[in-house]
């Protein structure tokens, strides 16, 4: 019973709490208690008794509702947090986990909601715990939710490599704007869909009308369809023969309007399905097509999706539990054409993470090939996306653990390591392309991009033109021609073609570059990074294409070969060179790019001999390393660098014997030493032999004998010339004689003077010869007193043997001079310089 009592109940209020002092109180929520139990003007419902009650009956309850509170809050979290990490380590939670899950986080918010509310009533403060709390476990729960749900959302665009492939997977005509059908309106959006499902106890009834609608027009299209049944028969097989030649975008955009617009039967969607299943298994390009006219075609006939995954999904299974290891181009292509409809959105989430797993339980022979494949096709799409990435990586890194605790075909490994990159690539600094002088970035533009065969000579009228005075630029210029590792090696040949044509120009560049080359060379043998293989083969083919264009000796060519074989070699298997490690075989390759590029260019007689001898020794150093410790029956010696060996040597010396073994090729080798030692001792011999003469022909005695022997044969050679040319005298004077007389009676002259004879002839000669004589007899000795103190002058003096004797008999027969005196002055003159 209610006792209507009025008066004033301030004092029955509860006293403000520490939240009242901070500002916090809200004063509404002060009344609404007493609201329940006042009536207007101030009375009350209740007695006091009563209302002390309800009140004390109030905070019992909230105090246990508090208990229960927190009791649910830890449930819920263990449970959510349980469900994220099943998903994270097996990819997938059950259906009942997922259930539970839900079922408690509603519980949880429906106490929650009741627990505010009484907390405001009684005045009392919240839990500290559930501010923020809910929000993390909705948050938390939702992307479990999400992660094991279908697809059919837009996702972000940093899930693509690059803008062309989200055109290709994101940029879809819409279906709808090109047919208007009744069954359009039947189809909703996936959005929809989905809000249909989760509300279906509430629109039951509708969604059975809708499914009996659906049939009945269905019905109603098959019977339109059914009195031009054999003409869209006819079309079907020709739209569906034409599918395999739509090779492109637009084909296969253009193939699905028309299959929308023609074809809108039930039977028609499940042919093409059909059609698509059955692509051929060698037409691994058409995968990617067929998925884009799959998603076309899903909003407006999402059955063609549906029949399709589920007959990949049977065929999967199918090739999983056989485990043959037959048919392997038909289960990759089963697994690629399952990776593109993911891409897609039309092929579920779920469906694929658990073929990963499937595979992954049997991670042996075909299924390493059909995980590769699934993992190159659509791995990089789910790792980068943000809800799917620790999954993937989940994946991935028990796959290289499988690989790394089993032993695997080399083929396998290499497949598991290409897909394990791809997917998830290396850290790379970012690179900051370095800001260059605009004509630097000219000159490196002409050299590195547009240099080829066909247009050097346009390359080198440009080149020419820059301004060499400059040494900066000219440096530049000449520092970009020397990096050979930085064109395409097919345009090596071009560039060396251009220096070539520059150095006719500018001497100084075709010697630095040649200096730079060498030097380069050298540094790659004194640093011998692998990363630098491709330069270090770059700069020995350049060297060699210099060579040809006659830009540096043979010698030095040779000095290059000899080092590869030579600097930093240790032949002591005890001792092992660091430069040159036994198993390091990459200066035979170095030295077989050299051979190829200059061999068939090198035209000297001398050059062919050093290069023969040169073979002896390469050989020598080939079988040394083939006969290393290192090489076993595990670990062959690689039969690539035999080949290139063999083809180098038989390309250029076809005749040549190769040796069969290391110590065939070390006799060779001692036997060629042993023959340039005998040459060598000869050769000392008869140095020795001469510097034996030169000492004796430099002292003063001998120097006095030998001008007295010299001015013999001077007088000797000066009558035979004399006898020589009085017989040419007196022939001429006879003829002279006849002419004169003839001349004489033509013109009626006066007698001439009688000519000299040939006696008087002679004795001029000889006094002319024997004054000659004294002034070459004093330049001798005065050229000997000269060079007797100088060592460097001694071949001088001993130039005038034999062989000078001859010469000078030569010189002076063969001399065109009238006067043989002043050829002999002549020839004095040319000795004594």
């Amino acid at each position: 019973m209610q006792e209507n009592i009025t008066g004033n109940f301030d004092h029955l209020r509860r006293p403000h709490t520490m939240a009242d002092s901070k500002g916090m109180y809200n004063g509404r929520s002060e009344g609404l208690l007493w609201s329940h139990f006042l009536t207007g003007g101030g009375r009350m419902r209740l007695s006091s008794t009563a209302l002390d009650a309800t009140v004390l009956l109030l905070l019992k309850q909230y105090s246990g509702s508090r208990t229960r509170l927190l009791r649910e809050n830890r449930e819920v979290v263990r449970l959510v947090r349980e469900n994220k990490r099943i998903l994270q380590t097996r990819g997938e939670v059950s259906a009942e986990r997922r259930e539970r899950g839900l079922t408690l986080l509603l519980s949880f918010k429906k106490l929650h909601k009741n627990c505010l509310e009484l907390a405001e009533y009684l005045d009392e403060e919240t839990p500290q715990f559930l501010q923020g709390e809910l929000s993390k476990l909705e948050e938390l729960n939702l992307s479990i939710e999400n992660a094991t749900s279908n697809v059919g959302e837009a996702v972000s665009p940093d899930v693509w490599d690059d803008e062309e492939m989200q055109q290709f997977y994101e940029n879809l005509p819409n279906i709808r704007d090109f047919i208007q059908s009744p069954t359009d309106q039947l189809h909703e959006p996936k959005a929809n869909k989905q809000e249909k499902i989760t509300e279906k106890d509430i629109v039951e009834s509708d969604s059975d009308n809708d499914v009996e609608c659906f049939s009945q027009e269905i019905n109603d299209f098959d019977e339109i369809d059914s009195p031009l049944s054999a003409d869209i028969k006819t079309q079907l097989e020709l739209f569906l023969n034409h599918l395999p030649q739509c090779v492109n975008r637009e084909m296969i955009d253009n193939s699905a309007v028309n299959f929308a617009i023609t074809f809108i039967s039930k039977n028609h969607r499940k042919k093409l399905a059909r059609t698509l299943y059955n692509v051929p298994r060698t037409r691994l390009d058409l995968l990617p097509l067929y998925a884009r006219l799959v998603a076309i075609l899903e909003p407006a006939m999402p059955e063609i999706a549906e029949e399709l995954g589920k007959l990949l999904k049977h065929e999967f299974k199918f090739h999983v539990k056989k485990k043959d290891q037959i048919n392997i181009e038909t289960k990759i292509k089963v697994v690629r054409f399952i990776g593109e409809l993911v891409k897609f959105r039309v092929f579920s989430y779920i469906d694929v993470l658990q073929c990963f797993k499937r595979l992954l339980n049997n991670f042996t022979h075909h299924q390493i090939e059909m995980f590769c494949n699934l993992l190159e096709t659509c791995g990089r799409f789910l790792f980068k996306h943000p809800d799917y990435t620790s999954l993937i990586r989940v994946y991935i890194d028990q796959m290289m653990r499988v690989k790394s605790a089993t032993i695997l075909d080399p083929h396998y490994v290499t497949m598991i390591e290409n897909a394990y990159y791809q997917v998830n690539p290396p850290e790379r600094p970012i690179h900051m392309k370095k800001k260059r002088p605009p004509m630097h970035e000219f000159i490196r533009k002409l050299l590195f991009e547009d240099l080829m065969k066909s247009n050097v000579s346009n390359i080198l009228r440009l080149m020419r033109k820059l301004n060499w005075k400059s040494k900066e630029l000219a440096s530049y210029a000449v520092k970009c021609l020397t990096y050979a590792f930085k064109v395409k090696y097919d345009n090596i040949r071009p560039l060396a073609d251009l220096v070539s044509g520059i150095a006719n120009y500018q001497d100084f560049v075709g010697v630095q570059v040649v200096d730079g080359v060498m030097e380069d060379i050298r540094l790659g043998m004194e640093v011998n990074w692998q990363e630098d293989s491709q330069r270090r083969l770059s700069m020995v083919k350049y060297l060699g294409e210099l060579y040809n264009y006659c830009l540096l000796d043979s010698g030095d060519i040779f000095n290059v070969l000899y080092s590869f074989i030579t600097f930093g070699v240790s032949l002591d298997p005890d001792s092992p060179s660091s430069l040159d490690p036994p198993e390091n075989l990459f200066r035979i390759k170095l030295a077989c790019v050299l051979l190829e590029t200059f061999g068939h260019y090198l035209d000297s007689k001398t050059g062919h001999k050093r290069l023969d001898f040169y073979f002896v020794f390469f050989q020598n150093y080939y079988w040394f390393k083939h006969s290393a410790a290192c090489w076993d029956s595990k670990k062959a010696f690689p039969i690539e660098i035999t080949y290139m060996f063999r083809d180098t040597l038989s390309s250029l010396r076809p005749k040549l014997h190769l040796y069969e073994n290391y110590e065939e090729s070390l006799i060779g080798v001692e036997s060629l030493k042993a023959e340039f030692m005998n040459r060598l001792a000869k050769k000392n011999i008869k140095t020795n032999r001469e510097l034996e003469i030169i000492q004796e022909d430099i002292s003063p005695g001998c120097l006095e004998t030998r001008t007295s022997k010299e001015n013999n044969v001077f007088c000797e050679i000066a009558s035979e010339a004399t006898s020589d040319e009085s017989e040419n005298e007196s022939n001429r004077e006879v003829t002279s004689s006849k002419t004169t007389c003839g001349n004489i009676k033509e013109i009626g002259a006066g007698e001439p003077s009688p000519p000299k004879s040939i006696k008087e002839n002679s004795i001029d000669t000889l006094s002319t010869i024997s004054n000659k004589n004294e002034e070459t007899n004093t330049n001798i000795q005065h050229k000997s007193k000269e060079l007797a103190p100088i060592n460097d002058k001694v071949q001088i003096i001993d130039s005038f043997g034999d062989e000078s004797i001859r010469f000078y008999k030569m010189f002076v027969r063969k001399s065109h001079q009238a006067n043989t005196a002043m050829a002999i002055a002549n020839f004095v003159r040319a000795m004594s310089i």
